[in-house]
């Protein structure tokens, strides 16, 4: 055997002892939450999800203008004392404009999180109130207004985004790309230095990873939730239908590139 075939199967077997005994703490703890969910369904306290559910039900039309209007609010602030900034900026501190961008894309960051809470907020509504264990539904009125909202929101954060990309293109007058161009992505990356690539790679793959552990989390959620209350085969298919389309298309393009 060679010295580094020993050294591979050294560094294997240190491994081994920590993987085993989070395999043996995962598998105790499945126990103990089956055994525990179990319990709780004959003893009928799986109620509790149906009255989380009622709760949330009521709140959605109006968590979509709340919260909309907070991010609105805060990425406003931060996109003006930017701007102040930058007009103020004397073209020689680098440090200053660095600030800068990295609070641009701080609110970049709040603006695509409140869009997934839009969307998130929007599908729930509705597939809630066509779901037939739901004892109450929408009025006609209160679906027009989640309806109105959701489009609102969405109106509100694209201008912002648009806002906020067109700074950070007065910052840096390199980057190239619309933010209504289907091909926006593209662009800005072509536009980006070495070091900004190198930035945005190796964000995605953090990103991949944590990614591929939540979907290990959402899986065992889902598993549990179908024992429980009812979920059914269709949320377990599409966190497999995901996971599967991250590792597909991330060995695909490391494949690809290393050619």
């Amino acid at each position: 055997m060679s010295q580094e075939s020993m050294r591979i199967k050294s560094e294997d077997k240190k491994a081994f002892g920590k993987f085993a005994a989070y395999m043996a703490a995962a598998l105790i703890i499945g126990v103990l939450l089956g055994v525990g969910m179990g319990f709780a369904k004959l003893n009928g306290m799986d109620m509790t999800g149906h009255t989380v559910l009622n709760a949330i039900f009521f709140a959605l039309p109006y968590g979509i203008p709340v919260v909309t209007l907070f991010i609105l609010v805060v990425v406003a602030v931060i996109y003006h004392r930017s701007k102040k900034v930058f007009l103020a900026w004397n073209g020689e501190d680098e440090e200053c404009m660095d600030a800068v961008e990295k609070q641009l894309s701080c609110a970049l960051w709040l603006s695509s999180i409140n869009m997934i809470w839009n969307f998130c907020l929007f599908g729930m509504g509705f597939c809630l109130d066509n779901a037939e264990s739901m004892e109450v539904h929408y009025e006609l009125e209160t679906s027009m207004l989640l309806i109105g909202v959701f489009v609102a929101g969405l109106i509100i954060l694209t201008i912002e985004q648009q806002k906020l990309v067109n700074l950070t293109k007065e910052i840096n007058p390199e980057k190239k790309g619309s933010i209504y161009d289907v091909k926006f992505q593209k662009k800005w990356e072509a536009s980006c230095d070495e070091a900004e690539l190198f930035a945005i790679y190796k964000s995605a793959y953090r990103s991949y990873c944590i990614t591929q552990r939540l979907c290990i989390i959402l899986w065992l959620f889902c598993i549990i939730g179908g024992f429980v209350w009812g979920f059914g085969a269709v949320p377990v298919l599409l966190v497999s239908i995901i996971w599967g389309t991250m590792i597909t298309s991330y060995s695909y393009y490391a494949i690809h590139l290393s050619n």
